[in-house]
């Protein structure tokens, strides 16, 4: 009955005669009962926004519960109350934040023997707002940072995301979190593991110096035993395209992926693929490659992949212009190379294909491109832009080499087969085509 009462008061969403409410609810999480505790910490979270500041030395008592749902409740109120006050919470030491303090608790909750609490503190922390960078580094290693250490990172975070002081305390506050994400990595339940995926990449977009060093951790997850949390770690690399250069190394754990037996892990690949800028000619070589070889172990990801390229083909239209002549080869049974502008490859060959979707995409950003493809192979752009409409843009013609004036002058000769009403003449396409 209680439990009850306290859930009507949190559905209903109103504060009860205000604080005097408040310290009516917070009286029931002594109760006898959990269900109890549980019901008027849930009733706090609900009812009471934003969390009054007082409220975190109880929070922190709460940590040490014997049920494990009333801790699972607690770490979710630490949470609240960082995100409610992300500004200096004591008046004698302004260097120490309320969402630091609220950060190291919640890394102490990583070593719960509840697994519904480790799972959940894990989510919980990539939603505290204004983490001191020092902080977040040293959840990476289980050894206490040096002064040195604390030093550097300090003047890292000065010039690059402005001025978090090291405080005095910060020796005794890391103690918490030391290890706290080395710990979550190698959990037993992939839960957890997927979890402190999910906020590693959350916090490494709020700090230039942890995604630095998480970047490693992030990308060694991609080997991990459960499909879910590899793709975790796909999903959580994909946040961070805008603000991290992906290495060869790094790619090539990515792109042995693509063997994986499982679709939506390789469709999860493919994603990621489109949407990160790659730093170099050869990175871009081989993730056309390895896409390649995706199509004709499994045909049916090409629809997927072809996507992948035509993004890819935008995002790096410079590099694009580097490959193109490397790309245009094609080997025969006993693996010697012949260049395609030598041969006339079948326009129903989807891994020759799969490297038009990508240059035709690049050339309508960077028109230099199309100089570097064969003749036949630019005519093959009006039968793909028809069958791909949504993957073959249109290209604007410019006079760059003999090759675009060829291209120009194709579309001269099927300009004439146009109706007066707009339609166009099928078989006047085809016989100027042929």
């Amino acid at each position: 009955c209680r439990a009850l009462c306290l859930q009507l008061i949190a559905q209903s969403k109103v504060s009860v005669a205000g604080q005097g409410g408040l310290q009516v609810i917070m009286a029931f999480r002594a109760d006898a009962a959990h269900v109890v505790r549980v019901a008027a910490l849930r009733a706090m979270q609900v009812a009471w926004r934003p969390l009054p500041l007082e409220m975190l030395a109880e929070v922190m008592q709460l940590l040490s519960d014997d049920d494990a749902p009333v801790r699972l409740e607690a770490v979710r109120l630490l949470g609240l109350l960082a995100q409610d006050h992300p500004v200096p919470y004591d008046a004698d030491s302004a260097t120490i934040r309320l969402p630091d303090a609220c950060f190291m608790q919640v890394c102490g909750a990583f070593f719960d023997s509840d697994r519904f609490v480790r799972e959940e503190a894990c989510k919980v922390l990539g939603t505290i707002p204004k983490v001191s960078p020092h902080y977040m580094v040293q959840t990476l290693t289980k050894s206490m940072l040096s002064d040195k250490k604390l030093d550097e990172i300090e003047q890292t975070t000065q010039e690059g995301e402005g001025d978090y002081r090291v405080s005095e305390s910060t020796s005794l506050l890391s103690a918490d979190a030391a290890g706290a994400f080395v710990v979550a990595l190698e959990d037993e339940f992939w839960q957890v593991r997927a979890a402190a995926i999910a906020s590693m990449g959350s916090l490494a977009l709020t700090s230039r110096t942890f995604r630095a060093k998480s970047l490693e951790s992030l990308t060694d997850m991609l080997t991990d035993e459960i499909e879910s949390v590899r793709v975790a770690a796909l999903l959580a690399l994909g946040r961070l395209r805008y603000v991290i250069e992906f290495s060869e190394e790094h790619l090539r754990v990515v792109l042995s992926l693509l063997e994986d037996v499982s679709a939506s892990l390789r469709a999860a690949v493919h994603a990621v693929l489109g949407c990160i800028p790659l730093t170099s000619p050869s990175c871009l070589y081989l993730a056309i490659k390895a896409l390649q070889d995706n199509i004709r172990r499994h045909p049916s990801d090409t629809p997927n992949i072809f996507k992948s390229l035509s993004r890819l083909g935008k995002l790096c239209s410079g590099l694009a212009e580097d490959v193109t002549p490397r790309l245009l080869v094609v080997r025969n049974s006993v693996g010697q190379e012949s260049p395609y502008v030598t041969l006339h490859p079948d326009a129903e060959d989807d891994t020759y294909v799969a490297i038009l979707v990508l240059v035709f995409s690049a050339a309508a950003i960077n028109p230099q491109v199309l100089a570097m493809v064969p003749g036949h192979s630019v005519r093959h752009w009006r039968y793909l832009r028809h069958k791909y409409s949504s993957l073959i843009p249109t290209i604007e013609i410019a006079s760059v080499g003999n090759q675009m004036l060829e291209f120009r002058d194709l579309l001269s000769d099927l300009a004439p087969v146009a109706t007066s009403d707009g339609a166009h003449d099928g078989g006047g396409r085809e016989g100027a085509m042929q």
